[in-house]
């Protein structure tokens, strides 16, 4: 599981942390469920961004697919308050262990059962998908044509012509290799989350001017 907490007395100086520590506990959840929310926000931003707290992108998958990774791991990232921290973290312990293996880029292993949770199930009678065309004609797939040994197929005609079911069968009939039930990634690290202390220091000060001014 990965959370971070957040000190309630960031980078405040001696007066303010006396401030702070003097404020009855609701006051401090409060102030701590507005720093909560900031970070919260953004983060999830970053996220949605496919970049880390510090603006970067994130390391690109190995199979150089472009689509969007974790795509919803920033919809379950929330804050949890309590009278002196606050927890960022995930809301389910999937999403919370995926992001904790992505951020300090450890070894994952997956199931074909783990797979179909995070991902969904594959539509079998959807058409062929581009990376199974390719990997068809990289085994050496051929159809019927004018010569014994036939021809072999474009890209576009695979797709076309085959689902994603047959395909996916034929794949594994060339390669001769059964189909996996496990197996482990090691994935690069994306950092996707970070704590700005200057954020919580600011947020935490106007709430101590805003605490003063009532």
């Amino acid at each position: 599981m990965l959370s971070v907490t957040i000190p309630s007395k960031s980078l405040l100086n001696v007066l303010e942390q006396l401030q702070l520590l003097n404020l009855q506990p609701a006051t401090r959840r409060k102030i701590l469920r507005r720093i909560g929310r900031e970070v919260v926000k953004t983060n999830k931003a970053s996220m949605r961004a496919q970049r880390d707290p510090q603006g970067r992108k994130w390391v690109g998958r190995k199979s150089g697919k472009k689509k969007r990774m974790m795509r919803k791991l920033a919809s379950k990232f929330t804050a949890i308050p309590d009278t002196d921290k606050v927890i960022m973290t995930w809301k389910n312990n999937v999403a919370s262990n995926a992001a904790f293996q992505h951020q300090h880029g450890i070894e994952q292993h997956f199931t074909a059962k783990l797979a179909a949770k995070i991902h969904g199930k594959p539509d079998y009678k959807a058409p062929a998908t581009r990376a199974q065309a390719k990997k068809l004609i990289a085994l050496g797939y051929r159809i019927k044509g004018k010569s014994k040994k036939g021809r072999r197929p474009s890209l576009k005609w695979i797709i076309s012509h085959l689902n994603q079911g047959k395909a996916g069968l034929i794949i594994r009939l060339l390669a001769d290799k059964p189909t996996k039930q496990e197996w482990d990634i090691r994935l690069p690290v994306r950092q996707l989350v970070a704590i700005d202390d200057r954020q919580v220091n600011l947020i935490i000060k106007q709430e101590l001017k805003r605490n003063r001014q009532r």
